[in-house]
């Protein structure tokens, strides 16, 4: 995105709202437009919906299922039930224009500080029975003329210049088989969209612009668990990192800190398309140059990645899953996936299975990662 879009939404997001009980603001040439009421009246009954926490279902397409529409980065962005919360990012139409015989509108989202974090495209019809406009699933709007592909009832949607990799689905499948015994249930019946980069990712969910689009390596992936879907960003059709949170969702019931749910995904599926051990070893050269405290675990998902390929956090995360498991087998990761979600939950469930106290963490953890050459 350009600079010009940039600080135009910038300025735009200061405008005041149309009325004084509504939370969508609006760009200048929208206040008082009659041509565009009803188009405004539907957003902006969505959000208000959304904020106090009232059905928003009237606000969508029957075209859409309940869980085809819930998009995580777009609920939290609106998450808040209070205007002057610090996580509270305010929306503002910023532009209506026409997609694909749709109205498509943009909405530009910026917090109480003045952060500026993305533009989310909604994409309306008119109700043939209702004749009322009604919001349709941006991603579903986005991929529509994309490669479709169902098989063992994973449904492959890929984008148009990317080849069906057979012997990667073939992969996946051994993979599911495999992990299927190692939890203990059975996973089928979900969405696994391929996609170029991470950017198309986001792009394709409804962003022109996100925060994620600068913090992120370009081949990185993401699932969202509530709607049982994989976003791969490097093409592949096989991705055993994120197929291991749909289990943990599935398994564990969000009984677990996303700490675990990461060092467990890494620790079975590995990262980026590395194994584990590959980003302890690419760790643990990082360390003889360069200092890392790894007292404070939490804290270790800020330190930048290294090489761009190892997330710091991600490869701790999966060595103390992987030291669980050689001590406790599958018991012990039971025990850490439902262990809370809580901070300091971490910390007692390691002290508990490792005996390993927080003060004593970091010379542990040296040394563990001392074992990879």
């Amino acid at each position: 995105m350009n600079k010009f879009l940039v600080i135009f939404c910038l300025f735009t997001t200061k405008c005041i709202s149309q009325k004084e009980n509504s939370v969508l603001s609006l760009n200048t040439p929208y206040k008082n437009n009659s041509d565009y009421t009803e188009v405004i009246k539907c957003i902006d009954s969505y959000f208000n919906n959304k904020i106090q926490n009232k059905s928003w279902k009237q606000n969508w397409s029957s075209k859409d299922t309940v869980n085809n529409f819930i998009d995580i980065e777009i609920v939290s962005l609106q998450n808040s039930e209070y205007y002057q919360d610090y996580f509270y990012y305010k929306p503002t139409l910023i532009f209506i224009d026409e997609f694909e015989g749709l109205t498509r509108v943009k909405v530009a989202f910026m917090s109480i500080k003045s952060e500026f974090t993305g533009i989310y495209n909604f994409y309306l019809e008119k109700d043939e029975h209702s004749k009322q406009f009604k919001i349709l699933s941006s991603l579903r709007a986005n991929t529509l003329k994309w490669n479709k592909k169902t098989i063992d009832k994973i449904h492959y949607i890929s984008a148009p210049n990317i080849q069906v990799d057979t012997l990667e689905i073939l992969e996946m499948r051994q993979k599911i088989e495999s992990f299927n015994i190692w939890f203990g249930i059975q996973l089928n019946n979900f969405d696994y969209y391929v996609c170029n980069n991470f950017k198309e990712i986001q792009e394709i969910r409804g962003f022109d612009y996100h925060l994620t689009f600068f913090d992120r390596n370009e081949d990185a992936s993401i699932t969202d668990v509530h709607n049982k879907r994989i976003f791969a960003g490097n093409k592949r059709f096989s991705y055993p990192h994120e197929l291991i949170h749909l289990y943990t969702s599935q398994k564990y019931l969000k009984k677990y800190h996303s700490f675990w749910d990461e060092g467990i995904a890494t620790f079975l599926g590995g990262s980026l398309g590395k194994p584990l051990e590959w980003h302890l070893s690419n760790l643990n050269a990082e360390i003889k140059s360069q200092s890392i405290d790894f007292q404070n675990l939490l804290d270790l998902q800020n330190h930048t990645p290294i090489k761009k390929t190892t997330n710091v956090d991600y490869a701790i995360a999966g060595l103390l899953c992987k030291k669980i498991y050689e001590k406790h087998g599958i018991l012990g990761i039971d025990k850490v996936l439902n262990s809370g979600q809580e901070d300091e939950y971490i910390y007692r469930i390691i002290e508990k299975l490792l005996l390993v106290k927080k003060e004593n963490m970091n010379d542990y953890i040296k040394k563990e990662l001392s074992f990879y050459k």
